[in-house]
């Protein structure tokens, strides 16, 4: 219960830091929401674009690959909002920053993710939220909150293991210090959530829903949103989200152990 506690603690810390940032960079925020309104209306004219001489792409219709696109946005604002420098964990090892973190009664990890939480970029979620409401309007497409939520949870899922992916990597710091192309390639891995994985063969949309599960941050959300069936049932899928999770606590954690036993501070 202490460390419960404790963490609601410095977790209410990020919430104010983040509401400080929020207050001072203004201005920062709105080019921020203006930005991923443009990103967002770019991806709709590309799927646009595709959709002009087809009616229906991989079993996608034009309206379908809209709710998709939308998920995927999600998925990037909610990296953005909770895991902004998961990826980034090498360079509080490679600088020695780490050091300071090893100081308090909490893993430095678990401490270094709630201080950097960005709850101000929950704003760049409003042109997603838009896009959303417009679908549902125009196009029809009917949503029920349940599934919706459902799907909320899936992406979600993909954004913690996507960060554990992130922290995983970083770990090869204490090996090689300066590690910017493994950092590059971490994040490129981000791309897979831009484009429906039933355009690849069934062993790969496997892999994507348990080694790699980038599946749970757009298509699978999206099938579950539409109540249609992906790869196997509902509960085949959920299985597959906690195995995926259970599975990279474990690397990352065997890692950071490992790479602890090296660390020998800044300089070192």
């Amino acid at each position: 219960m202490k460390s419960l506690k404790r963490n609601f603690e410095l977790f209410k810390i990020g919430v104010e830091l983040s509401l400080r940032r929020l207050l001072y960079f203004r201005i920062s925020t709105l080019f921020n929401v203006l930005g991923n309104a443009l990103f967002l209306i770019v991806n709709i004219l590309f799927w646009k674009i595709i959709y002009t001489n087809i009616e229906v792409f991989n079993g996608w219709t034009l309206e379908q690959m809209y709710l998709f696109t939308a998920f995927s946005e999600f998925f990037h604002i909610f990296t953005m909002i909770f895991f902004p420098v998961a990826g980034k964990l090498w360079k509080f090892i490679y600088t020695g920053k780490l050091d300071t973190y090893l100081t308090k009664p909490l893993e430095p990890y678990v401490l270094i993710n709630i201080l950097y939480i960005r709850l101000e970029n929950i704003f760049n979620a409003i042109p997603s939220i838009i896009w959303i409401i417009i679908i549902i309007n125009f196009y029809k497409i009917k949503l029920d909150v349940i599934s919706f939520f459902i799907a909320l949870l899936f992406n979600f899922v993909a954004v913690f293991i996507y960060s554990l992916i992130q922290m995983s990597t970083s770990t090869v710091s204490f090996w090689f210090g300066k590690i910017s192309a493994i950092d590059e390639l971490s994040d490129s891995l981000a791309m897979l959530v831009n484009y429906p994985h039933t355009i690849f063969p069934f062993f790969i949309r496997v892999f994507m829903i348990t080694l790699l599960p980038f599946g749970y941050a757009s298509t699978v959300p999206a099938f579950v949103t539409l109540k249609m069936n992906y790869i196997g049932t509902f509960w085949a899928l959920l299985l597959g989200a906690v195995f995926s999770i259970m599975m990279w606590i474990a690397i990352f954690k065997i890692l950071w152990k490992l790479g602890m036993k090296r660390y020998e501070s800044y300089g070192g």
